[in-house]
């Protein structure tokens, strides 16, 4: 069984609310830029989606508009399922969000009251993952966010820090996934048994 993970990064800036609202609800509400619309619609089209027989989002708008592409060219529905939520990042309290990351990458426990850890995101993603392994189908693609997919390759990877101290992940000696500013995550899992045998990441040009 292969199960393709797919992070579209590239958000719009160009949107704000003129009403106090929470951080929660920016993040989920925060729709694709430009680019990342032209780049979901041509990564919709890529072969590695080809056999796809099941398509799954958390429920951001970013996400969701990205899936919407791949639902199209293959004629399917996306599902969206309340356990891909992004992580809770929960009272701030003065601190910023990039300051709450660094924290958090140095310590997978780490939370803020009424937030998510990595290591809590990991394992709703991984029950989440553990759930559909148990369906009949065969090739699978998850539409998440990219915070999500390092909580749950965090279980599958070595974990070490770069230069400017921030994590990245590796596996089988390759960084698969970092502190960086790229466009699109995608990584394909390949399942046997249930278990994890194969992690690829996909560098494929949009």
């Amino acid at each position: 069984m292969k199960i393709i993970l797919v992070s579209n990064n590239e958000l719009s800036n160009n949107f704000y609310f003129e009403e106090e609202t929470n951080i929660e609800t920016k993040k989920k509400f925060r729709p694709l830029s430009i680019e990342g619309e032209q780049q979901a619609k041509k990564l919709a089209k890529k072969d590695i989606f080809n056999n796809i027989e099941r398509i799954y989002s958390d429920a951001s708008v970013s996400n969701i508009d990205s899936a919407k592409y791949l639902a199209e060219v293959l004629k399917q529905d996306v599902i969206i399922n309340k356990r891909l939520h992004d992580i809770k990042i929960g009272d701030l309290k003065g601190k910023t969000v990039k300051m709450l990351s660094f924290f958090q990458e140095h310590d997978f426990t780490f939370k803020l009251d009424g937030g998510e850890s990595l290591k809590d995101a990991g394992v709703r993603i991984s029950s989440f993952i553990r759930s559909i392994l148990n369906d009949s189908y065969e090739n699978i693609v998850i539409y998440l966010p990219k915070r999500c997919i390092l909580a749950y390759l965090i279980n599958h990877t070595s974990a070490e820090f770069n230069l400017d101290d921030r994590l990245v992940l590796s596996y089988n000696d390759e960084v698969i996934l970092g502190n960086t500013d790229e466009a699109m995550d995608i990584f394909e899992l390949t399942f046997e048994e249930r278990e994890l045998k194969k992690l690829a990441i996909i560098k494929e040009e949009v």
